[in-house]
């Protein structure tokens, strides 16, 4: 997943998509044992920094 504000550039995605994809292509070994994860947005976009944050937080205060 890709956070924070460049999430919103969907082209930014697609690229990184492409790019991992012939970075397999063109190592046939790395091809064979490497599953291509799925590549996409954070569900939160520019806030899951500040989800992470609140995580830690409420984490931190119940010990």
């Amino acid at each position: 997943m890709i956070g924070g504000g460049i999430s919103a550039q969907e082209i930014l995605i697609e690229k990184i998509r492409r790019q991992f994809g012939e970075i397999l292509q063109n190592n046939p070994i790395l091809g064979q044992q490497v599953i291509p994860p799925e590549i996409v947005a954070a569900k939160f976009r520019n806030d899951t920094n500040l989800y992470g944050a609140l995580f830690a937080l409420l984490q931190g205060m119940q010990k």
